[in-house]
């Protein structure tokens, strides 16, 4: 279990490599599936939670999978309702002035019937998600720039810090759910966490990331998107591993950090030719070796990457391990 091994600060010869969004549009059998079931369906039926986690295992053979689901589903233990819509950004059809949360309860079982599922067909590791909690409040405001919940901050501070309770308690309960039906780690996705100025991240926002990684005791990776700015800030979170896109130069930012660091291809080199790709993987791959480093992307996978080149990049970074 060498992806494990990293997150718990063993390093090794091997570099493990799995794929932000590799269950995703861009493989042939997830497409297949989702003509014959909405995406709302697949995140909250417990067997096509499974099969579709699974698909990259089978189809690209990365090194650990992670759960298959929507950032945005432990809103339901919220009794809010969800509307996708392809080409669009989500609906969360919820009111923040009665926002309460009273624990799981039984509303978000499907994922966990759907975790324990999965641990019986494979032996690889299975990554647990959730977003964190100011990623999550974003979205309760259905505003596609976010300029409503970043002014909310500043103009209703106290009611922001107890909506950020709520989320972080319900992502606390929500991800510990995870490990506890079978998740050998998670990550915390901050998506959003990049659009808010240093000093905002720290003075509202960094406490709340904080206790979530410093509550649950299993290995963690945190993500934020083009959050190169709050770099000192992150590396002060107490998380196993930290994620980073392409903006950054992951090996200068392990000068700073004894902890593992994943990414950071740039996903648009999957849009090129195999040359181009091995060139790009080679470099990153060099530039981290002997380090406590995860393969990865970027950000996610885009819905046009041909399956070809993820392949082709699975095993390129097989294929170095083995040289």
């Amino acid at each position: 279990m060498f992806f494990l091994d990293r997150l718990n600060g063993i390093k090794g010869q091997d570099t493990p490599v799995w794929l932000m969004r590799q269950a995703g549009r861009a493989l042939k059998e997830y497409r297949d599936l989702r003509r014959n079931y909405s995406f709302l369906q697949m995140c909250t039926t417990p067997e096509l939670i499974a099969k579709t986690t699974l698909l990259p295992i089978e189809t690209l053979n990365v090194d650990a999978a992670i759960l298959f689901s929507d950032i945005l589903i432990p809103l339901l233990a919220l009794n809010a309702k969800i509307f996708y819509h392809e080409g669009t950004s989500p609906v969360v059809d919820i009111d923040i002035n009665k926002l309460s949360y009273k624990g799981l309860s039984n509303k978000l079982n499907f994922v966990f019937e759907g975790i324990k599922l999965i641990k019986t067909l494979t032996k690889k590791p299975l990554i647990g998600f959730a977003a964190a909690p100011f990623t999550l409040y974003c979205y309760l405001f259905n505003d596609a720039k976010f300029y409503s919940p970043k002014a909310f901050i500043y103009q209703e501070t106290e009611k922001f810090k107890n909506i950020m309770e709520i989320l972080t308690n319900l992502t606390i309960d929500y991800l510990n759910a995870q490990l506890q039906s079978g998740c050998d780690c998670f990550q915390l996705f901050d998506s959003w966490a990049g659009i808010l100025a240093a000093k905002t991240y720290k003075d509202y926002i960094f406490e709340y990331n904080f206790k979530i990684l410093e509550s649950i005791k299993k290995p963690s990776i945190y993500f934020a998107h083009s959050a190169n700015h709050l770099l000192d800030y992150i590396l002060k979170l107490p998380s196993s591993a930290y994620s980073f896109d392409w903006k950054v130069e992951l090996d200068q930012i392990s000068q700073k950090t004894n902890k593992c660091l994943q990414g950071n291809l740039d996903n648009t080199i999957l849009l090129t030719d195999k040359n181009t790709i091995k060139k790009h993987t080679l470099e990153l791959l060099n530039s981290m070796k002997g380090k406590l480093y995860i393969f990865n992307l970027g950000h996610g996978v885009l819905p046009q990457t041909p399956q070809d080149n993820l392949k082709f990049l699975v095993d390129t970074i097989h294929e170095y391990n083995n040289c």
